[in-house]
């Protein structure tokens, strides 16, 4: 439990670094005064995709504190459609992992297609 716990602080960490760099990008970006339509153009693609990206790590970090909330509830690792245990490789590949590989595929499977 123990080092699964340090390996979500550390990522957590890493987001949060990345998460605050990003928001100084994105609002240097808002800064600039660009003219040429083109750079308009790509910045404003770029600031779209930094978006995205702010977006997927924030949802990632909002896992990652759940996790850690189950290690201190004592509930970390019991998938949360089952109630199973999640497979320690599971967790080891993906350790704020909310599903074991069954109820994911599953959860998958139900989810609309974009």
């Amino acid at each position: 439990m123990q080092e699964f716990e340090a390996i979500l602080l550390a990522r957590r960490l890493d987001l949060l670094e990345i998460l605050a760099l990003g928001n100084t990008n994105i609002k240097d970006l808002h800064a600039s005064s660009l003219t040429d339509d083109s750079d308009l153009i790509s910045a404003e693609i770029q600031g779209k995709l930094d978006s995205l990206i702010i977006e997927k790590y924030t949802i990632e970090l909002a896992e990652i504190e759940a996790s850690l909330q189950k290690i201190t509830d004592n509930t970390y690792g019991i998938c949360e459609m089952c109630d199973e245990m999640i497979s320690k490789e599971r967790l080891t590949i993906k350790p704020h992992a909310r599903y074991c590989i069954t109820c994911r595929e599953l959860y998958e499977k139900n989810q609309p297609k974009s």
